[in-house]
C-alpha cells in the first residue's frame, strides 16, 4: 500500500540561467510516493509497516516539472500518475522456491486544500468541496447538503471540521474593535494586528 500526493514551489531566481529564455526554475511541481505498508492478504499479517509515514525517509519522486501549480496542472498530473496506476500490474517474487504476488494499491492522500479543490473543479477556497458550503452556510446545522461521494476519498474539509476552533474563538477578541470577520482595509488591518500584540504580550505577563 502507498499513498501518492503531488504538490508545487516556488523560488526565487538568482542567477541560474537555462539555454533557453522561455525556460524557468522559478516554479517547481513535483509529484511523489510514500510506500505505507506490506502485508499478506490470506493471514492478513502486516509483514513491513513504514515508521515514520510523515516523514520523507521513504519518499520517492514520481515525477518533477518546472511549471506553476494551477489547478489544471494539478488535474493533469492527477489524471497523467492515476491512468499509470490503472495499468499497474502485480510484482511476481520468487523467494525459497516460492512465488509471490505483490499487488500494488495507490491512494491519493497526500494532497492539501489547493489540489482538493482542483480536483473537485471548486473554485473558491471558502467552498466545502464536498458537499459544496460556503462559509455563510456553515453555521446553520439543520441545513442538509447533498454530498459528492467522489470527494470522500480525500477526506473531511477542513472547513467543516472544528479543529480550527480554537483558532476561532482567538479571531473574536481580536476583531472586536471593527466588529467585522474580514479585515479589507489598512486600517482594519491596523487595529487588528494591534489587539494580536496586546493579547500575545498579556499572554506572556501571566506566564512569567
Amino acid at each position: 500500500m502507498y499513498k501518492w500526493g503531488c504538490d508545487g514551489s516556488q523560488q526565487t531566481r538568482f542567477k541560474q540561467e537555462f539555454e533557453s529564455n522561455s525556460d524557468s526554475d522559478a516554479n517547481i511541481f513535483q509529484s511523489s510516493f510514500v510506500p505505507l505498508q506490506l502485508s499478506c492478504n490470506q493471514e492478513n499479517k502486516v509483514i513491513w509497516q513504514n515508521p515514520l509515514p510523515s516523514s520523507t525517509r521513504f519518499c520517492k519522486p514520481i515525477g518533477i516539472r518546472f511549471v506553476k501549480e494551477i489547478a489544471d496542472i494539478t488535474n493533469e498530473e492527477i489524471s497523467y500518475v492515476q491512468n499509470k496506476i490503472n495499468l499497474l500490474k502485480a510484482t511476481q517474487v520468487t523467494q525459497t522456491n516460492k512465488t509471490f504476488l505483490v499487488k500494488h494499491v495507490k491512494m491519493l492522500a497526500m494532497v492539501d486544500a489547493k489540489d482538493c479543490n482542483a480536483a473537485t473543479d471548486t473554485k473558491s477556497t471558502m467552498r466545502c468541496y464536498i458537499c459544496g458550503a460556503t462559509s455563510k452556510e456553515f453555521n446553520d446545522l439543520s441545513k442538509r447538503k447533498d454530498i459528492n461521494e467522489d470527494s470522500l476519498q480525500f477526506g473531511l474539509s477542513a472547513l467543516h471540521a472544528r479543529i480550527r476552533l480554537l483558532e476561532g474563538l482567538l479571531h473574536v477578541p481580536y476583531k472586536l474593535p471593527v466588529k467585522k470577520w474580514q479585515l479589507r482595509n489598512k486600517k482594519t488591518k491596523k487595529i487588528g494586528d494591534t489587539r494580536r500584540i496586546q493579547k500575545l504580550v498579556e499572554s506572556d505577563s501571566r506566564r512569567s
